[in-house]
């Protein structure tokens, strides 16, 4: 989650995700972050899944394999188009 957010600290990783750094440390020391948390932070950073939870395939999404989630690795100017052609 710290190579997602691009944080290197744990206060940092508290902090990018909205949890107190007590929240983050409890996690920590069950090994158990909620899966509500991975999703969310998969679908804003268009990561996959199966790499956040498992290691396994790409880290990010393409955009064949979940057009959803990949919406959110495309740049400003990309979703600015998207947006553009869905008006049409």
């Amino acid at each position: 989650m710290k190579k997602i957010t691009q944080v290197k600290t744990d206060a940092g990783l508290s902090e990018a995700l909205g949890v107190s750094p007590q929240t983050l440390s409890s996690w920590k020391g069950r090994d158990s972050i909620p899966y509500s948390i991975c999703i969310e932070l998969a679908r804003e950073r268009g990561i996959s899944l199966d790499w956040l939870l498992a290691g396994q395939g790409d880290m990010l999404l393409t955009l064949h394999s979940d057009p959803l989630c990949a919406i959110h690795a495309l740049d400003a100017h990309e979703q600015k188009m998207l947006m553009m052609f869905r008006v049409l």
